[in-house]
């Protein structure tokens, strides 16, 4: 069944590629627009390779959050609290440090709001923008940018719908929608959502599974107060609940190490599909984002001068055993968070189709974020009930001012030159406390007390240019100077590492062809990039101290091809596609932590406190050298009121290491899961219903692994854990939608 499913997968594939394909949404290729430029323009039109993710492509897969996207977007991969393009993404326990990846809402940059964006519910499309976008988004967007785009209300009607799903692993969907006309000039959108992901980590000794359930609602007015004025006002509230099971399950340790013997007597069984654990201290969190904003177009003869205002918060609490095993090794291990941003964006933009093209505008943002955390634990040393463990406090605060252009030059009917630029100001200081945790004898860790400030000024830049081959092709090349701001290292753990990190600059190149085949029915879309960083930021795990640093990586170089096909094959069939292959590799002078058992002869050597390994030509942490999504949506007529459809959808990915390092057994191996849906709806759209099955062949593809951090007090030299996303197992549910 496995080859027969596969088989019809790659036929439907070569069929598109013979004869068309198509977009899995109801919008034609030419139909299809995204604001990459912060104008509404063509997706063809656009001088990047841009992923457009829409409504339906995101019910048919059942993506509802950020890490979701990865399952139809190539150039995106996942790992906990973190999202990664075309290889590249930052993860951090320093809480100065932002992601490379920009979020942007409805126009409006999450910058650290939140480790991870908003649920997505109610979305008209996600563009997902790879390589440097700092020109016009900013701060944080120095591997690309995803950019969600909310469903606007209409005046024009009352309309309704609900969707809901019921899986196994006690999954569940329920999402709701009224839009509500207030005159002919005004509209109120309400959304509501909630969403438990399928089961996926089974604690035994309370017999509890990890239980993630998302609620979420939208409210969004639309205001045309005049003919030249548009008002756009919107709140959202997400809250997110992780408890019971665990984040991490043990899949490699070695027999006779307490780690393997604790994990025995608890009735795990170590292995790669291994999905048990065995913890004493428990697993619970809950985390809040939410956000107002406040957006205002007024049309000034032919120019559009825009006002966007916004200010977002974000709040966490909980945490969970880190230790693997019952024995109070670290049951303590958690803290929490509180994050307050402002943002105002003034821009104007002039019209399009004419000689020359712009936007320009002024950006400030302000941040306040307040941090505790709290460890302790027995670490293997003290008998119960006594402890060792500290706590800490961290207070950062940061603010960024910008002034950004970018214009489009029509030199001549078919080229089109590109330059843009954006002058940045970063300030940021943060300090860090640290006391004994109430009730330990000592610390374990450092009490170092931290403080440090920076300031930066960067320029961004865009350069390029584009020319129509023909009608229905245009080709383009840009080169692009990104930049994310310094970080304080505020959760430095010894007074040799460094303070301040360093900013990260990026440098791209990317060539590309967009074109349009069969009179517009599909887009056949290539890209070639490379993209070379220095002073990547990052993190890595170092034994010695034992602990994680956040550091800058000397240098980082990806680099490879993307294609993507899409459109409809006939009236009946359409057809996403899309491939990557990305070689990404760390420059020379990094130095990590030698892996577990890694010897002089695999390039470990002896430092100034332990070993270390230089890390040059090591493949680029969290992403597979080839990968591949594919969706098909096939309808046909059964009555006159009644229409039938098939769907399928898979992803193919190669094996993706996880360390910096050379270390083989932190890694995963190759992976292809595949899901669909078959059902059955009303011709008018009203009403349907469907089977549906995710990764139908069971294949487990964890979406992180690394090394046990406390392998040491486990007694364990060959230990690593993996944490499993929501497709990591097979789930079969029904799914019912309504419209009125």
């Amino acid at each position: 069944m496995r080859a027969q499913f596969v088989a019809l997968m790659a036929g439907c594939s070569l069929a598109a590629m013979a004869s068309a394909a198509c977009a899995a949404d109801e919008t034609t290729v030419n139909e299809l627009v995204v604001t990459a430029a912060k104008r509404t323009e063509r997706l063809q039109d656009v001088p990047v390779a841009v992923t457009v993710v829409g409504e339906n492509q995101m019910a048919q897969q059942g993506i509802t959050s950020a890490v979701d996207l990865s399952r139809a977007v190539p150039a995106l991969s996942t790992g906990v609290d973190q999202l990664r393009i075309r290889g590249i993404g930052t993860f951090s326990f320093a809480r100065t440090s932002e992601a490379s990846v920009g979020f942007i809402l409805d126009g409006v940059s999450l910058a650290n709001a939140g480790p991870v964006a908003p649920q997505l519910f109610d979305v008209a499309r996600v563009e997902v923008l790879p390589g440097p976008q700092g020109t016009l988004f900013g701060r944080n967007a120095s591997a690309g940018v995803i950019n969600l785009v909310s469903n606007a209300p209409d005046p024009g009607a009352f309309a309704g719908s609900a969707h809901v799903e019921v899986g196994e692993r006690a999954s569940r969907t329920a999402q709701l929608m009224s839009n509500l006309p207030l005159g002919a000039d005004a509209a109120l959108r309400l959304t509501a959502s909630y969403v438990r992901k399928p089961q996926r980590i089974h604690n035994l000794p309370n017999d509890s599974w990890n239980n993630e359930e998302a609620t979420n609602g939208r409210a969004r007015l639309l205001w045309r107060p005049s003919q030249d004025v548009t008002v756009n006002l919107i709140g959202d509230y997400s809250r997110v609940l992780n408890k019971g099971g665990n984040l991490f399950s043990v899949y490699l340790a070695t027999p006779g190490s307490t780690l393997s013997a604790q994990l025995a007597a608890c009735g795990v069984t170590v292995s790669r599909d291994n999905n048990e654990t065995c913890i004493g201290g428990g697993n619970n969190s809950k985390s809040e984002a939410w956000g107002v904003s406040g957006q205002a177009d007024w049309t000034l003869g032919d120019l559009t001068l825009t006002s966007l205002t916004a200010f977002r918060g974000y709040d966490q609490a909980g945490g969970g055993d880190a230790d693997s095993t019952l024995l109070n090794i670290l049951d303590l291990n958690g803290g929490t968070a509180r994050v307050r941003n402002f943002s105002q964006e003034l821009r104007i933009t002039s019209p399009s189709g004419g000689r020359l093209e712009y936007v320009a505008g002024l950006y400030y943002f302000n941040s306040n974020q307040d941090y505790t955390g709290e460890q302790a634990g027995g670490l293997g040393l003290l008998p119960a009930p006594l402890t060792l463990g500290q706590d800490f406090a961290t207070e950062a605060r940061s603010r960024s001012y910008a002034a950004f252009g970018q214009a489009t030059l029509h030199a001549t009917d078919d080229l089109r030159i590109i330059a843009g630029l954006r002058l940045n100001r970063e300030e940021l200081r943060a300090s860090t406390t640290r006391v004994v945790h109430p009730g330990a004898l000592n610390a374990f860790g450092s009490l170092l007390p931290i403080q440090g400030s920076a300031r930066d000024d960067s320029v961004s830049y865009r350069l390029g240019a584009q020319y129509d081959v023909s009608d229905a092709a245009m080709a383009y090349l840009t080169y692009n100077r990104g930049y994310k701001g310094p970080a304080i290292n505020d959760q430095a753990a010894s007074p040799t590492l460094p303070l301040i990190i360093r900013p990260e600059v990026p440098k791209a190149w990317e060539l590309g062809l967009k074109s349009e085949l069969l009179d517009g029915r599909i887009a056949l879309n290539l890209a070639a990039f490379r993209t070379r960083i220095t002073d990547f930021q990052t993190q890595y795990y170092n034994p010695q101290l034992p602990g994680y640093v956040f550091g800058n990586a000397p240098s980082l170089t990806t680099k490879g091809v993307q294609a993507d096909l899409f459109g409809r094959v006939s009236d009946d069939l359409s057809v996403t596609l899309g491939a990557i292959y990305t070689d990404a590799s760390y420059g020379k002078g990094y130095l990590v932590a030698c892996s577990q058992r890694q010897t002089a002869a695999q390039g470990c050597f002896p430092v100034t406190g332990g070993t270390a390994q230089d890390a040059a030509g090591t493949r680029l942490s969290g992403v597979p050298k080839f990968k591949a999504t594919g969706s098909f949506d096939y309808r046909a007529r059964l009555t006159d009121g009644l229409e039938g459809f098939v769907q399928g959808d898979l992803v193919y990915t190669t094996r993706i290491y996880y360390g910096q390092g050379f270390d083989p057994l932190n890694s995963t191996g190759k992976h292809l899961v595949v899901g669909g849906r078959i059902g059955a709806r009303t011709t008018d759209g009203r009403f349907g219903g469907a089977i549906y099955v995710r990764n139908l062949f069971d294949e487990r593809a964890p979406y992180l692994t690394l090394a046990q951090p406390l392998a040491g007090q486990l007694g364990e030299t060959n230990g690593f854990v993996q944490s499993f996303g929501p497709e990591a197992f097979r789930v079969i549910g029904v799914s019912l939608d309504a419209r009125f």
